[in-house]
């Protein structure tokens, strides 16, 4: 990452610890938890996925591989060779490879026809994100820069703010902002409006004001459904799964 010039926060991000409400907004089930950097140097980065796939593809561009955009993969084939080939959902065949990755996320087409007998576990809880150009200005002045912090109301709601970085060497500084939400909950959300639902968040961590004043549009904020997925293997063949959840 830092050979492509992509600036991540200094310092990194490793153990969590819980303290009493430091804003001193003061709640009995009110609990506080900070993810900061641990003496030992434990590595964990907080990277924007536009970030990482920048990276990627430039890389991909400098080694003159070919991309191929415009086609929605369906499913692998192997050849006589055993070399997988991409299914398209156009009838075509795109390969054959040495391996696949499968980086399609957890309702992956390719995962479900390599390992049919395996189902995903849908969880009660998603999240409602935003990915909010701060440039550490005045919205994010009362965060830390190298520091996850959430806020919990007992485990019911759930505020979060994580500092993530540039998504490539010229771009701002993003901060991402996270509140949980239950998958059947979200249709109440979506017609509850953006006010409201500001309202709520502020009171459960006032010192996001400045962060949702950014959030200016119910389209600003992206909901993620989560799944549970547990293999003997992460492979199988040359497919390979990289990223189910």
């Amino acid at each position: 990452m830092d050979a492509a010039h992509v600036r991540f926060p200094r310092k990194t991000l490793s153990f969590f610890h819980f303290n009493d409400c430091p804003d001193g907004f003061g709640h009995a089930r009110l609990l506080h938890a900070c993810m900061t950097a641990d003496a030992k140097g434990s590595v964990i980065l907080a990277v924007h996925r536009a970030a990482i796939f920048n990276v990627l593809f430039d890389a991909t561009a400098r080694a003159g591989i070919d991309v191929e955009t415009g086609a929605t993969v369906t499913g692998v084939q192997e050849g006589t060779d055993q070399r997988p080939s991409f299914e398209t959902a156009a009838g075509r065949l795109v390969g054959p490879f040495d391996f696949v990755i499968d980086a399609l996320g957890s309702r992956s087409s390719i995962r479900q026809q390599v390992w049919p007998r395996h189902k995903m576990r849908e969880l009660p809880f998603g999240a409602l994100w935003a990915s909010l150009e701060t440039n550490g200005g005045s919205s994010v002045s009362a965060f830390s820069s190298s520091t996850l912090e959430q806020v919990y109301s007992r485990s019911s709601k759930m505020v979060g703010v994580l500092p993530i970085g540039q998504i490539s060497s010229s771009s701002s500084t993003y901060t991402a902002f996270f509140w949980s939400l239950k998958q059947e909950e979200f249709a109440g959300w979506q017609e509850g409006g953006l006010n409201a639902w500001k309202e709520q968040a502020l009171a459960l961590w006032p010192k996001t004001e400045g962060l949702l004043s950014l959030i200016e549009d119910a389209h600003d904020l992206t909901f993620a459904r989560y799944g549970h997925h547990t293999l003997m293997t992460p492979h199988k063949g040359r497919d390979a799964g990289a990223a189910w959840h």
